[in-house]
């Protein structure tokens, strides 16, 4: 049958097994009908064509050239458990695959750009979501209700989140924000009571209300002094929030446009002038060592803390501290007294070779067994191999269960250094591999 918006340019087929295949090329219709209540109120059910074999549809297959997913395509279809979307797909329309219940997983590719409004809305069975690059906000409500969704990656492009878009994912311990990010709308992680802490990059300058309402679970946050305004709120219920470590001065803190109903917030231990425990700048002291070396030295670190080193390509760069800019030069570990001094040959293509630059990993209070970074099964290679070990051990945690890893391991498996092991670790390994695969020089902090 016929499914584009304009007629046989898209058309779709189902098969005995539950297969439906819908091929051609350009947009699919949108499967709604404006109800009686007035035009652009979302009808709540479907009026796909297919809609007459709704229970019996288990997969949904997606070739190549067709370039969306229909506004309520997929609404409410309870029987869906997998779904193929081509590398040709550029937007997924509101309440695409709203209540979805049994899909646990899907794969979003390189091409998207756009996630609507309500998207993916009640899909409790999706465990983790990562989003593309070219993503660049996330949909009012698009995930909201996805309780067994424990991840998120965001890409690097996200510059907003939109109204509720992750409200009421329960099961979430843990997202990382990227550096693009400038914006968090209301209620956009209510009821997340499975989050502890949440770190806000330095790009972000407003909270909306009720961002992080009744986020029972939520002991500390991070918070950059690029921050102007946090809305009414915004960390209402949020009874477990002890600490806030504030990357400005007090004087700073008390020039935020606060809203009202923040007393978790404003009576939290706030720690003026402290940065991430993730990864923040350090520059060194340096001094010339023997010809064509330098040393770096460092002090005031974490005690047996665990750095990765880089040297600047380009000290005059606009964004000095951006991944394209950072040339790597090793993992070392400071004394038990914070102190760090490192002698190497700085990078021949270096424009400023006296310049350098190290990135915080996490701080142990002891020393730590050896490790490398992101290599699980110790094989000496960091591949898909290793987001598998990851993901079987988040597995056994989650049914509290041994993680079945070392202690060298599970610190090699922390990949993004946030203290959990789970698919956002996987997730930076794959993507690691994939560049790989592709023969791009690449490291694999470039992904963290």
């Amino acid at each position: 049958g016929e499914c584009g918006v304009y007629g046989d340019n898209v058309v779709w087929a189902l098969n005995e097994n539950g297969e439906l295949l819908i091929s051609g090329s350009g947009e699919m219709m949108d499967c709604w009908t404006p109800p009686t209540g007035g035009y652009g109120v979302p009808a709540r059910t479907s009026t796909s064509p297919w809609k007459a074999y709704e229970e019996e549809i288990k997969t949904v297959v997606i070739t190549e050239n067709v370039t969306s997913v229909g506004e309520c395509a997929f609404y409410a279809y309870d029987s869906l458990t997998s779904v193929d979307l081509p590398d040709s797909l550029t937007s997924i329309d509101n309440y695409a695959f709203s209540f979805c219940r049994m899909l646990t997983s899907i794969t979003l590719p390189d091409s998207l750009t756009s996630i609507e409004y309500n998207a993916f809305e009640g899909c409790s069975g999706l465990t983790s979501i990562t989003l593309p690059d070219p993503v660049t906000s996330i949909g009012y409500e698009a995930f909201k209700g996805c309780s067994e969704l424990t991840s998120i990656t965001l890409s690097d492009s996200v510059t907003s989140i939109g109204k509720g878009a992750f409200a009421g994912c329960s099961g979430l311990t843990s997202i990382t924000l990227p550096d693009s990010l400038t914006s968090i709308g209301d209620y956009a992680f209510y009821d997340c009571s499975g989050l502890t802490s949440i770190t806000l990059p330095d790009s972000v300058t407003s909270i909306g209300d009720k961002a992080f309402y009744d986020c029972s679970g939520l002991t500390s946050i991070t918070l950059p002094n690029s921050v102007t305004s946090i809305g009414d709120k915004a960390f209402y219920h949020c009874y477990g929030l002890t600490s806030v470590y504030y990357a400005g001065s007090e004087e700073q803190w008390n020039a935020i446009e606060l809203g009202s109903w923040n007393t978790c917030l404003t009576d939290a231990t706030i720690h003026f002038g402290t940065a991430s425990t993730q990864a923040k700048p350090h520059l060194p002291a340096y001094t010339a060592a023997a010809a064509g070396n330098r040393t770096a030295s460092f002090t005031g670190l974490s005690p047996y803390g665990v750095y990765y080193f880089y040297s600047l390509a380009d000290k005059a760069a606009s964004a000095p501290f951006s991944g394209g800019n950072l040339l790597y030069i090793g993992q070392f570990t400071a004394d038990a007294h914070g102190l760090l001094s490192v002698t190497y040959v700085p990078a021949a293509d270096a424009a400023a070779p006296a310049e350098f630059v190290s990135l915080l990993t996490e701080g142990d209070a002891t020393p730590t067994p050896g490790y490398t970074l992101g290599d699980v099964n110790e094989d000496g290679i960091v591949n898909a191999n290793d987001a598998a070990r990851i993901l079987m051990a988040a597995a056994r945690i989650g049914a509290k269960r041994d993680s079945g890893l070392t202690e060298a391991q599970m610190l090699a498996a922390n990949v993004n250094g946030d203290g959990a092991t789970n698919a956002n670790d996987a997730s930076i390994i794959l993507r690691y591999a994939a560049a790989i695969g592709a023969k791009r020089q690449v490291v694999l902090e470039d992904f963290i």
